[in-house]
């Protein structure tokens, strides 16, 4: 409940945004807004996951209409889809998605959490469900960013092919995006190891064991957030 909640404020920040910097009109910014307000207090007294699912998954679908309105045309982007994706917006978040979910596995296993038993995305075998999970709160900060690469031509039309119905970025696309997606990175792994942190705080709070100790984060985990090492 808490990250779906923070992953839908954090999409309604970006809508925010999107109604003061872009075309994105006043309605539909206060539309969004009341459904994500609704949609919380759903949320926050749901007593099972597929309730859950439900109103995050009916906020997703309004939220990338938005997100459409307010892309150039020429990407062809009018939702989310993917296996394979359609168009370039698609195909970079796919690639970027991919990317936090292995931060996440890692981020996990420093916390010492098995990143394969999740909450919100149940066990499945081969699926890293607590990644899954973790990803969820800093998808809104991704698309943003990712945004603002083809806002500001660092990602260009140009730079995707297709093939059948797969649409492809090359490799000019792919050199630009890696060079640039650190500073993203490093902010989405900050929120994750605060979410991991509040997750450890919560299952000692909950926890009947007696050893408290376990819940506590390994020394290597505050190592790394002292250091700030980009990878």
């Amino acid at each position: 409940q808490k990250w779906i909640i923070k992953k839908l404020q954090e999409q309604l920040k970006f809508i925010h945004y999107l109604g003061e910097h872009s075309t994105l009109s006043v309605l539909d910014v206060n539309k969004f807004t009341s459904l994500v307000h609704n949609s919380q207090e759903s949320i926050n007294i749901a007593d099972n996951i597929d309730s859950i699912r439900g109103f995050e998954g009916a906020v997703a679908a309004q939220y990338f209409q938005l997100l459409a309105k307010v892309l150039p045309d020429s990407l062809g982007f009018s939702g989310r889809n993917r296996r394979p994706p359609k168009d370039p917006f698609n195909a970079v978040l796919s690639l970027g998605y991919t990317l936090l979910y292995f931060e996440a596995v890692r981020q996990c296993y420093l916390a010492g959490l098995d990143a394969y038993s999740g909450f919100y995305h149940t066990v499945y075998t081969g699926r890293a469900s607590l990644a899954c999970d973790l990803i969820e709160p800093v998808r809104a900060l991704y698309d943003q960013w990712l945004r603002e690469q083809f806002v500001q031509r660092n990602l260009r039309l140009e730079d995707f092919s297709f093939k059948e119905e797969a649409c492809v970025m090359g490799k000019a696309g792919r050199a630009r995006f890696y060079e640039e997606y650190e500073e993203v990175a490093k902010k989405s792994r900050k929120i994750m190891r605060e979410l991991l942190r509040q997750l450890l705080q919560d299952m000692r709070l909950f926890s009947q064991c007696e050893d408290s100790s376990i819940f506590e984060l390994p020394d290597i985990y505050s190592i790394e957030d002292k250091n700030e090492v980009d990878y």
